[in-house]
C-alpha cells in the first residue's frame, strides 16, 4: 500500500550516479535533491534589480545526494582560492510564484466511524516516546497531526504517505531532526516545531563561517550592488561509501554583462556529496563535538537537520521554531538558526522567539514571502539591515532583546509594515528615516532609553500623505500618521514634538507613562476623537490641558457645538503619579469614561459640574489614592435626587489623610469595593452601611483611627465578603463579634504590634473564634514583632484577584537577639495554604536551627529551613489535606544578622537593596524561561512552554521552584538561591521585599525611585503597591520595606 520506499525515493526513479552529479554541477540552474526523487523546478529568470550579497551564501545550502539532511556549511579549509560572488537567490531557490497554489482548506469527513475517514490524529500530551506507524497509516485522510508535548525523539519516514496533511504539530518533544520525506506533503500549511532542539551552538567556528561573506562586504562598503558578478563553485564529490576516492570539479559561470574584478569575487562553500543514503532521523547522536566539548562545529553534518527540501512545499505558510534549544545538550551558551530555513521562500509566518539567539543572519532577506516575523525574547544585539528587503513584511516583533538601535533601512518597508514592536530593549534613539512608515498602525517602543522623538516623525496632519505616498517624498511630507496604537512607556522623554498630536489624529491607544514629561499642551490635542485609552501616569505633569476635554473642530463642523461630543470614545484615563493640583471640570462630561485614575497627585479640590441633568453613567472605577486633604464640591441640589454615579463599582481614597468619610460616597449605591485605608477616620457612619447594604463586597479601613465597630450596623452589609480593620491601634474587637459580620471577614486584630492577626477569610456563619484550628485552611496569618534596629513597613492589596494568597512574617529581635531580624514573604498560588503554612512554621524552624546550631553560617540555617518547611508541608498534605497537592508558594527570606544581609529565595519573590540611590538585586528569580532552569527541566524530561512572555513548566506552572506543587516533581523543586551581602552603613538606604505582583510591572530601579520620592517610608509602601496596581498588575500585591537609616 505504501506509495513510497522507506528511503524516501519514488519507485520509478533509478539511483543517482556520479555522472548525474557532475552533469548537474555543470549547470548552476539545475539543483540537487537530497532524497534523489525530487526534481527542482525551472528557475525563474534573473532579475535586474540588485541583490545584497549574503553574509553566508545561500549556495552553501545545496544538499548532499542521498542524505536525509541538507549539506554542511562551508569548510574554510576547502574554499576555492578565488573570491567569487554568491549565487543569486533568484537563480537557485524555488520561485514562490511557481507555487502559488490555493491554500488547502480543512475538510469535514463523511459521517462514518471508519478510521479511513479520520481527519484529526490527536496524541497531544500522552507521553508518547515513538509514533505507532501502523495506527497512524490506517488513517490516510488525516489533515491534522497533533503530537505535541510528548517525548518523541524522531518522526517516522512514512509520515509522507499521509498526503492530505495540512497541519503537523510536534511541539515540545525532543526532536533534533525531521525526515526529509515531509517534503512530499504538498498540502502542508502549518509546521509547528516549537520547544524542540533544532538550534545550532554559537561557537566561534560557527560564527566565523556565518560572518565570512558579511565581513568581506564591510571591507568593501562602496561596492556597487547593481554589478553582476561571476560565480565559482567548488565541490568535493565522494563517489563511494568508503570515501576512498574523491574528485573536485570546479565550474565557472561568467556574467555576459560584466567581467568580474577581484573586489567583486566571493568564495562559495564546499558541497560534500555523499552517496550514503542512510537515514539519520532515528539517530540521536549529536555529531562530532569540539575537542573542548563546547558545541558542534560548523562542518558537522548534523547541523543540517531541517531539510531544505521543505522549500518545495508551496502551501507551507507558517513555521514555528520558538522556544527551541541547542541540539547539543551540553551547550550552555547562545544559539544560531540553522541556515536551511532561509530556503523557505514561501513561508509567510516565522516564529523564532525564545531561542537564545545571538544573531539573525542577513540571509533572512530570502524569506521574501514573510508577512509576520517574531524574534522576541532572544539575545540579539542588532537587527540585520536585510530585513528591509522583505517587502511583504507586515509585522515585526523584536521585543525583549539587547538591541541598541533600529536599522534605518526599515524605512524601505514603507508600503507593507503595519506593526513594529521593539519594546524592552536598550534603544537610545529613533532613526529619522522611519518617518516614511506612513502605513504603520502599531508602534511599541516601551522600556527603552529614548530621550527624544525626531520631529520629522510627527510633521503634522496631512490627509494626502497616505493617499499619495511615494518613496520620492521628502521627510516633511511623511510621518507616522496612521498610528492607532503608540506605546512609549518607560523611557526618558522630557518633551514631545510640537506636532505630535496633530500627526496621530487616528490614535486609539496612547501610552506615555513613566517618562519625564512636564507638559502635553500641544496643538491637535483636542482633535483626538478616536482616543480610547490615555496613560500618563508617573510623569511630571502639572496640569491636564483644557484642550484634552474640548470638542474637536471636525466634530463641531459635523454636529455643531455639543458638550456631549467631548472625547466620545475615551474609556480609560490614568494620570496618577504626577504633580497635578486640579483637574478640568469638563473631564466629567466624557460620558464614555469608565476608568479614571488620578492618584498620588496634589489635588486638593474636585469640583463637579452644576448641570442638573449631568449623570456619570459610564464611570466604573475611580482611584484618587494619595491626594492629601482632598475635598469634593457638589452642586446644591445634585441631579434633582438622581444618583450621580449609577455604575461606579470601585472607589479608592486610600492615603488621603481623610478624617471622615466623604458624604458623596453615601449616595453611590452601586459601590462594590471601597478603599479608605491609611487615613485618619475615627468612625464609620451608620448611613454608610445602610445605603451600601445591598452591593458592598469589600471594605478596607486599614491603618485608621477607629476606636470601635458597631457590629450591628456591619451585619446589614448583606454582600460583604472582605473587611479589613488591621493597623487600627485604638480598635478592640472581641472574637465573638465575628459571627455577626457578613459572610466572611479579613484582617481583624486587636493591635498589630507583637500580635498575630488574621488576613484571610473566616466563615462567620459558624461563629468560630479567630484562628480556630478547625478551619486553618481559611485563615491567612501574618506575624509582626517590632525590630529594635530598623523601621519595617508593609502594605498589601488583594488587587484584581478574587482571594488573597500572600502571607508574611516579620520578626524583629529574632530568637531574642537584638542584632538579628527575620523578614519572610510567601506568595501562594492555587490557594493560600502553602503561603500561610510557611508563614506560620518557617520562623519556628529557623529558631530551632539557630538554637541547635549557633556556630554554622547563617545561609545554612536558611537553606535547611527551606528544606524542612517543604518536607513538613508534604507530610501535612499527605496525612491531612491531600486535596492541597496542587497548592504551592514562592518565598523570599531576609535575615539581618549583625551587619550582613543573608538572603534566600525560591521562585520569583524578590529582594532589592537600594544603595546610594541605585538598585542592587540580592535574590534570583527562578523562572521557567531562564536558560539554566529551562535546561535543567529539559534534562529531567520536562519542557517549558513560552507564550506572550510567560513561561510555564510543562505548560502548567509559571514557576520553576516553589514550596509545595509536589505534582510537578521533579521539574519544580524547593532548592533556594542563597546570597550574603556585607552592609554598607553609610550608603545603604533601604531594602524592598515584594512579590511578583510588584516586579512584573516595576523594574528594580524604578521601585527604588518611587520609594525615594515618597514623603515617608509608610507612604512609600502604599505608593509602590498602588503604582503596580495602576500599571496593570492583575495579581495580589504585597510589599515590605526595611528602612536601614531610621528605626
Amino acid at each position: 500500500m505504501s506509495s513510497f520506499l522507506s528511503s524516501g525515493k519514488r519507485k520509478s526513479e533509478p539511483s543517482v550516479n556520479s555522472n548525474v552529479i557532475l552533469e548537474n554541477l555543470a549547470s548552476i540552474g539545475k539543483n540537487l535533491s537530497k532524497s534523489g526523487g525530487i526534481d527542482r523546478p525551472i528557475p525563474p529568470p534573473i532579475e535586474n534589480k540588485p541583490k545584497r550579497p549574503l553574509s553566508l551564501s545561500i549556495g552553501t545550502l545545496s544538499p548532499p545526494h542521498g542524505s536525509t539532511s541538507p549539506s554542511p556549511p562551508l569548510d574554510s579549509s576547502l574554499q576555492s582560492s578565488g573570491n567569487t560572488s554568491p549565487i543569486s537567490s533568484t537563480s537557485i531557490s524555488p520561485s514562490t510564484s511557481q507555487y502559488s497554489l490555493n491554500k488547502p482548506q480543512f475538510k469535514m469527513p463523511p459521517k462514518s466511524n471508519s478510521l479511513m475517514f479520520s481527519v484529526i490524529y490527536d496524541k497531544t500530551n500522552t507521553q508518547l516516546e515513538y509514533v505507532d506507524e501502523d495506527d497512524l497509516l490506517q488513517r490516510p485522510s488525516i489533515q491534522k497531526l497533533l503530537l505535541g508535548r510528548n517525548k518523541l525523539t524522531y518522526l517516522p519516514d512514512r509520515i509522507s504517505e499521509l498526503g492530505k496533511l495540512t497541519v503537523i504539530d510536534v511541539s515540545y518533544n525532543r526532536l533534533k531532526s525531521i525526515p526529509v520525506q515531509i517534503s512530499y506533503l504538498e498540502e502542508l500549511v502549518n509546521l509547528n516545531l516549537s520547544g524542540n532542539k533544532f538550534m545550532i551552538s554559537a561557537t566561534k567556528e560557527n560564527e566565523i563561517m556565518l560572518s565570512i561573506n558579511n565581513n568581506q562586504q564591510q571591507q568593501q562598503p562602496n561596492t556597487p550592488r547593481s554589478r553582476s558578478l561571476s560565480t565559482t563553485v567548488a565541490v568535493t564529490v565522494d563517489l563511494d561509501e568508503s570515501h576512498d576516492n574523491s574528485s573536485t570539479v570546479t565550474t565557472t559561470e561568467s556574467s555576459p554583462l560584466n567581467s568580474p574584478t577581484a573586489e567583486d569575487q566571493q568564495s562559495l562553500p564546499v558541497m560534500n556529496l555523499n552517496s550514503n543514503n542512510s537515514n539519520d532521523n532515528n539517530n540521536n547522536d549529536d555529531g562530532d563535538k569540539k575537542e573542548n566539548g563546547q558545541g558542534q562545529t560548523a562542518n558537522d553534518d548534523s547541523l543540517n537537520f531541517i531539510p531544505w527540501e521543505l522549500s518545495f512545499l508551496g502551501n507551507l505558510k507558517k513555521l514555528d521554531l520558538s522556544s527551541n534549544q541547542c541540539r547539543d545538550d551540553d551547550w550552555e551558551g547562545l544559539n544560531l538558526l540553522p541556515n536551511s530555513i532561509f530556503w523557505f521562500t514561501q513561508i509567510e509566518t516565522l516564529l523564532i522567539s525564545g531561542c537564545q539567539l545571538k544573531s539573525l543572519s542577513s540571509d533572512v532577506q530570502h524569506l521574501e514571502s514573510l508577512t509576520y516575523l517574531d524574534v522576541s525574547s532572544n539575545s540579539l544585539t542588532e537587527l540585520p539591515v536585510e530585513l528591509s528587503m522583505l517587502h511583504n513584511l507586515k509585522t515585526l516583533v523584536a521585543n525583549y532583546n539587547l538591541l541598541t538601535e533600529i536599522p534605518t533601512e526599515l524605512s524601505q518597508l514603507s508600503k507593507s509594515l503595519v506593526s513594529l514592536d521593539i519594546s524592552n530593549n536598550q534603544i537610545t534613539s529613533i532613526p529619522e528615516s522611519l518617518c516614511y512608515l506612513v502605513y504603520l498602525e502599531q508602534l511599541n517602543l516601551s522600556n527603552n532609553k529614548l530621550v527624544s522623538l525626531p520631529d520629522c516623525l510627527f510633521p503634522g496632519y496631512n490627509p494626502e500623505i497616505v493617499q499619495e505616498h511615494s518613496e520620492e517624498q521628502d521627510q516633511d511630507q511623511c510621518g507616522l500618521c496612521s498610528l492607532i496604537t503608540l506605546k512609549l512607556r518607560g523611557n526618558h522623554l522630557k518633551a514631545l514634538p510640537e506636532q505630535f498630536f496633530n500627526t496621530i489624529r487616528y490614535v486609539k491607544n496612547l501610552d506615555l507613562s513613566v517618562n519625564q514629561l512636564e507638559s502635553i499642551d500641544l496643538c491637535g490635542l483636542s482633535e483626538l476623537d478616536n482616543l480610547a485609552s490615555l496613560l500618563l501616569f508617573n510623569n511630571k505633569l502639572k496640569v491636564l490641558p483644557e484642550s484634552l476635554f474640548q470638542q474637536s473642530q471636525e466634530s463641531i463642523a459635523e454636529q455643531g457645538e455639543n458638550i456631549d461630543s467631548i472625547r466620545p470614545n475615551l474609556t480609560t484615563l490614568n494620570a496618577s503619579g504626577n504633580t497635578l493640583t486640579a483637574i478640568p471640570v469638563n473631564i466629567w462630561r466624557c460620558k464614555t469614561l469608565t476608568n479614571l485614575s488620578l492618584g498620588y497627585n496634589q489635588i486638593t479640590q474636585i469640583e463637579f459640574p452644576s448641570d442638573a441633568h449631568l449623570v456619570y453613567y459610564s464611570l466604573e472605577e475611580l482611584y484618587l489614592n494619595g491626594n492629601h486633604q482632598i475635598q469634593f464640591t457638589f452642586p446644591t441640589n445634585p441631579s434633582n435626587g438622581i444618583e450621580l454615579f449609577p455604575s461606579l463599582r470601585e472607589l479608592s481614597l486610600a492615603n488621603c489623610k481623610l478624617s471622615e468619610i466623604p458624604k458623596f460616597i453615601l449616595t453611590v449605591k452601586s459601590l462594590e469595593k471601597l478603599d479608605l485605608s491609611y487615613n485618619q477616620i475615627s468612625k464609620i457612619p451608620i448611613q454608610l452601611t445602610e445605603e451600601l447594604s445591598d452591593r458592598l463586597q469589600v471594605l478596607l479601613l486599614t491603618d485608621n483611627q477607629l476606636a470601635q465597630v458597631d457590629s450591628q450596623s456591619l451585619s446589614s452589609l448583606k454582600s460583604l465578603s472582605t473587611l479589613d480593620f488591621s493597623l487600627n491601634p485604638c480598635l478592640n474587637i472581641q472574637s465573638k463579634q465575628v459571627s455577626s459580620v457578613g459572610n466572611e471577614l479579613i484582617s481583624l486584630c486587636d493591635n498589630l504590634q507583637d500580635a498575630t492577626f488574621i488576613l484571610n477569610y473566616v466563615p462567620s456563619s459558624l461563629g468560630l473564634k479567630l484562628g480556630s484550628k478547625d478551619h486553618q485552611d481559611n485563615i491567612h496569618s501574618a506575624h509582626y514583632n517590632k525590630s529594635e534596629r530598623f523601621g519595617i513597613y508593609y502594605s498589601d492589596i488583594i488587587g484584581r484577584r478574587p482571594t488573597m494568597e500572600d502571607s508574611f512574617s516579620i520578626h524583629g529581635k529574632f530568637n531574642g537577639n537584638p542584632k538579628m531580624d527575620l523578614i519572610s514573604l510567601f506568595d501562594g498560588h492555587a490557594g493560600s495554604k502553602a503561603a500561610t503554612y510557611s508563614s506560620e512554621h518557617f520562623p519556628r524552624i529557623m529558631k530551632s536551627l539557630v538554637t541547635m546550631f549557633p556556630s554554622i553560617p547563617p545561609l545554612q540555617w536558611l537553606k535547611q529551613a527551606y528544606s524542612e518547611i517543604s518536607s513538613e508541608f508534604r507530610g501535612y498534605i499527605a496525612n491531612e489535606k491531600p486535596e492541597l497537592k496542587y497548592c504551592g508558594a514562592t518565598a523570599a527570606s531576609l535575615l539581618l544578622c549583625d551587619d550582613n544581609y543573608c538572603v534566600s529565595n525560591i521562585g520569583d519573590t524578590r529582594i532589592v537593596l537600594c544603595q546610594n540611590g541605585k538598585a542592587i538585586r540580592l535574590s534570583f528569580d527562578h523562572k521557567p524561561g531562564d536558560p539554566d532552569e529551562t535546561r535543567r527541566i529539559s534534562k529531567l524530561g520536562g519542557y517549558v512552554i513560552s507564550n506572550q512572555h510567560t513561561s510555564r513548566v510543562n505548560g502548567t506552572l509559571a514557576l520553576s521552584r516553589s514550596i509545595g506543587d509536589f505534582y510537578m516533581e521533579p521539574y519544580v523543586i524547593p532548592d533556594p538561591y542563597l546570597s550574603i551581602t556585607k552592609r554598607n552603613i553609610e550608603l545603604d538606604q533601604f531594602i524592598i521585599v515584594a512579590c511578583d505582583g510588584i516586579w512584573d510591572e516595576i523594574s528594580d530601579q524604578l521601585a527604588c525611585d518611587i520609594v525615594l520620592s515618597a514623603r515617608s517610608m509608610k507612604e512609600a509602601t502604599t505608593r509602590l503597591r498602588d503604582f503596580a496596581f495602576f500599571s496593570g498588575s492583575d495579581d495580589n500585591i504585597s510589599v515590605i520595606i526595611i528602612d536601614l537609616k531610621n528605626k
